[in-house]
């Protein structure tokens, strides 16, 4: 009986060691190559934060949702450069690329920040397993827990395995277990959004930095929807934000392959004009 549980003892140090060496070689490639190697669905918040870590002078830097990567997602050049990933991660993950490419390119900040975000989903919070998948696996560990504040650092520490996102093997599984948490979603913008949303404008303008919060373009017939949203709360009538609301551009319904983005042979080659701003 001894000799077997000095057996199973072994095997389990040894199975834990390979997973976690295993684990940390993988993602060494996956960072190196850029290449979704385990077929990842939430990969492109993978690649955005690769493209985080990138030493590189650019003028406008894109960041956003899934309609941003849609508009933008290719771009990797020194005029436009993308880290736009989904809506899910939040402004908070939004605010988080930002810092951590500013972080790796401080002495080459770039001209403008571009956030493109959809006027329908201000009221999205830290909650639910899409949430947990795409941003705390991916941001709660030691790059970016430093420019989280102590409230979500709290918050995102009463997550179930939340001390595993540290570790690569547990960021490269697709397990995400039951969460019971929930946030205060406001009326029409959510105050966790909208903390980040300033947070984001305040660190390029410490920075020196310009930014711009833009919508990518909506369905004609969503029209009396966002309508709704911008007359909910007061927030929405700041500068800032009523400039976002100006921005829309409302397009044929037929236009779009589903609610939020536009068919493939649909989408412009610069729908912002980013690479022709002066």
């Amino acid at each position: 009986m001894k000799r077997f549980i000095i057996q199973i003892a072994i095997f389990s140090v040894i199975a834990c060691a390979l997973v976690y060496v295993s684990g940390n070689i993988l993602y060494y490639f996956i960072n190196k190559s850029g290449y979704n190697f385990l077929n990842n669905a939430d990969y492109k918040v993978t690649e955005s934060i690769i493209r985080s870590r990138k030493h590189i002078k650019v003028k406008k830097l894109v960041l956003g949702d899934s309609v941003g990567t849609s508009l933008y997602g290719d771009c990797k050049d020194s005029c436009v450069y993308c880290l736009a990933a989904t809506v899910a991660i939040t402004p908070v993950g939004h605010y988080l690329l930002c810092a951590n490419f500013f972080e790796n390119n401080k002495e080459q900040l770039p001209e403008e920040v571009v956030l493109i975000l959809n006027p329908l989903c201000w009221t999205n919070t830290m909650e639910g397993g899409l949430f947990y998948s795409t941003f705390t696996k991916n941001f709660f560990n030691d790059e970016f827990i430093g420019y989280l504040d102590k409230e979500e650092v709290e918050y995102l520490n009463g997550e179930s395995f939340s001390k595993l996102c540290n570790q690569r093997w547990y960021q490269l599984t697709p397990y995400v277990p039951v969460l019971h948490q929930t946030q205060d979603r406001g009326v029409g913008i959510s105050p966790i959004q909208y903390k980040y949303l300033l947070r984001t404008k305040q660190l390029c303008e410490a920075n020196g930095v310009g930014f711009r919060l833009l919508s990518g373009p909506m369905r004609e017939s969503l029209k009396e929807a966002v309508a709704e949203v911008f007359s909910s709360n007061p927030h929405f009538q700041t500068t800032l934000l009523s400039g976002y609301f100006d921005s829309i551009q409302y397009l044929n319904d037929t236009d779009f392959c589903d609610q939020l983005h536009l068919k493939q042979d649909r989408v412009p080659k610069d729908f912002f004009c980013l690479y022709n701003d002066k």
